[in-house]
């Protein structure tokens, strides 16, 4: 992932950049040990990057780390990276002669991000992992090297990617930590501080267009043809391929080891959401044998939704529908899935709002088309929260808010203040233990809390928040309208919902354009997208889902067989509403005498 923090024009950067002028550093002064390296950059016009001129002072003798123990501690890093040996590395891998300068570019959860500055004009970007070595994944950073590279050297799709020159995935090396050696890219992060919501119209519609001219582009027919991440076998040349999906260690090497069982690469989706149940199943023998009652199970839940009866039966329910949601031919073609293309993660020009370069390639996947009908989250901002906080889910509960789907906001009927705190209000939006995050749905998720990026001004309030929407909209959401809310606050902020309403059709609709098959994507895929979400997010999502879970059973019983067995062999399109208003089907419990007694007991 990247990040970005700073005024100039390089790798999305907003604020006062933390600059280092160093003395020059000549390869004399550092080792010449090279790891995995492509050519590097030539020529200041190759990799522009507009910075601040830098003084370039006068050598000095001695050990590099001597030389830049001054300027060097002004610069936030983790406390076990070296950034004198990042200039060190840095020159030897790039060959280059000189160093005159280092500015940190951005900090976020899971990487630090450094702009170094050669003698001869040019610079590069480097990537450094903050995580600790118990949390680092190798596979996913490499499977993120390989999709860039794949990309970028790829004729199929046009999409400005930085080029990878060089890295090393150890903690062995003179860094002390993991990085990733790039081009910088010029360009502008229009997430920052809410940019993007200030352009006008137009302008908006430009960005718009250009971000899914990406998802048109990610949308083409892949040359893969299983699920799962893109790797590059070892060597310059070395061939492209899918593997398995990566994931942040949970600290416990018998977990990660049970976990890899189930990580791909798969050959359908019915396959990868099977896997999942499965893994779930043997996380519950492991986890909650011992329990000492059925209400001690650990959720954020009240006992009544999350217990293991309620557990079992949605485990049946979910391996039922499965095979119900086989999408057909057209949208099982599998493509290219970035996992959280958004407005933080795109370098634009600033006075033609074309993209310049698209980063955070992290989390990347080889995925059914399906999959990908997603709105960038831009797009959707704070809509499902505010439906949910207004009571625009109905009575039947939908799983609270949706992370890749948005409340569809057309008018400013039903905007008015909540009821007031002593009155019943729909539930609070259900929160994920970092256990139960799967990182197909939450990408950016880490077995030690979220990673957000790209907006360091608001790292404090979303770094270790959980059960959020990964990867947060700029400006970050505000707080959920209550009974003392204003209408006009109210009304303005419905208005703006309604104004992305018409963006994430005008985005459907240039993705139409671009490609015929794609016309339906964003219609067809909602279903498929929330059972997906769901069956991903594990037992904790289940829980908060049960409602739609159920719902979706029943509603699929009361169809003829012979629609099922279509839907089975991927002759259909599953269709849901926004939201259930009624139940297709009532239980009456029997059972809630005994439930009375015990709790008088």
């Amino acid at each position: 992932m990247s990040t970005a923090n700073t005024s100039n024009n390089t790798d999305s950067a907003i604020g006062a950049p933390v600059s280092a002028t160093l003395p020059t550093l000549s390869r004399q002064d550092r080792d010449d040990s090279r790891p995995q390296q492509y050519p590097s950059p030539s020529s200041p016009h190759a990799t522009s990057a507009t910075s601040p001129p830098i003084p370039t002072p006068s050598p000095r003798n001695g050990r590099a780390g001597y030389q830049l123990s001054l300027p060097i501690p002004r610069l936030q890093r983790s406390e076990w990276v070296n950034l004198e040996g990042l200039v060190e590395c840095a020159l030897s891998s790039l060959g280059k002669d000189e160093c005159t300068g280092i500015s940190e570019l951005g900090r976020g959860s899971h990487n630090s991000l450094y702009e170094i500055r050669f003698s001869d004009g040019t610079s590069c970007a480097a990537s450094i992992s903050n995580s600790p070595r118990q949390f680092f994944s190798a596979d996913a950073k490499r499977s993120e090297i390989a999709t860039m590279q794949y990309i970028h050297s790829s004729k199929l799709y046009k999409i400005p990617i930085p080029k990878i020159y060089s890295w090393d995935l150890t903690f062995d090396n003179k860094v002390g930590a993991p990085y990733i050696l790039r081009e910088c890219v010029k360009g502008k992060n229009l997430s920052e501080d809410g940019r993007f919501y200030r352009l006008n119209a137009r302008d908006k519609q430009k960005v718009v267009k250009e971000l899914a001219h990406v998802q048109a582009e990610l949308s083409k027919p892949s040359e893969f043809t299983q699920l799962g991440y893109i790797y590059r076998q070892e060597g310059e040349n070395g061939q492209f391929y899918v593997g398995k999906m990566a994931t942040v260690p949970s600290g416990s090497d018998e977990e990660d080891k049970m976990r890899e069982s189930f990580m791909g690469p798969y050959d359908s989706l019915t396959e990868l959401w099977e896997a999942r149940i499965e893994r779930e199943t043997l996380c519950a023998i492991g986890n909650w044998s011992q329990l000492p009652s059925d209400a001690s199970l650990p959720s954020m839940l009240p006992p009544a939704k999350a217990n293991p009866q309620q557990f079992g039966e949605l485990q049946q329910l979910l391996s039922g529908l499965t095979n119900l949601f086989t999408p057909p031919e057209q949208l099982s073609k599998l493509c290219i899935h970035h996992s959280d293309l958004a407005i933080r993660n795109v370098l634009f020009d600033e006075k033609t709002l074309k993209i310049t370069g698209v980063i955070d390639w992290e989390f990347a996947s080889v995925m059914p088309l399906v999959i990908t009908g997603r709105f960038p989250n831009d797009l959707g901002w704070e809509g499902n929260e505010f439906a949910r906080s207004l009571g625009k889910f109905g009575n039947v509960s939908d799983g609270g808010v949706w992370n890749h789907h948005y409340y569809d906001w057309t008018s400013l009927s039903g905007v008015q203040p909540p009821p007031r705190a002593d009155m019943p209000s729909p539930p609070a939006s259900p929160t994920h233990s970092p256990a139960s995050i799967d990182y197909l749905t939450t990408p950016n998720a880490t077995a030690n809390g979220y990673l957000f990026e790209h907006q360091a001004s608001v790292l404090e309030d979303f770094d270790n928040s959980e059960g959020r929407a990964p990867s947060p909209p700029s400006p970050p959401l505000p707080p959920p309208p209550t009974s003392e809310t204003s209408q006009q606050d109210l009304t303005s902020r419905a208005t703006n919902l309604v104004e992305l309403y018409y963006y994430r059709k005008f985005y459907a609709s240039k993705l139409a354009a671009r490609n015929f098959n794609l016309t339906r994507l964003f219609i067809d895929a909602v279903a498929y997208i929330k059972f997906n979400e769901i069956v991903l997010g594990g037992p904790e999502k289940w829980f908060a889902s049960a409602d739609w879970i159920k719902e979706v059973y029943w509603r699929m019983q009361e169809e003829d067989e012979s629609a099922r067995e279509d839907l089975m062999e991927g002759k259909g399109v599953v269709k849901v509403p926004e939201v259930f208003l009624a139940v297709r089907r009532r239980e009456v419990d029997l059972g809630k005498w005994e439930n009375k007694v015990m709790s008088m007991r």
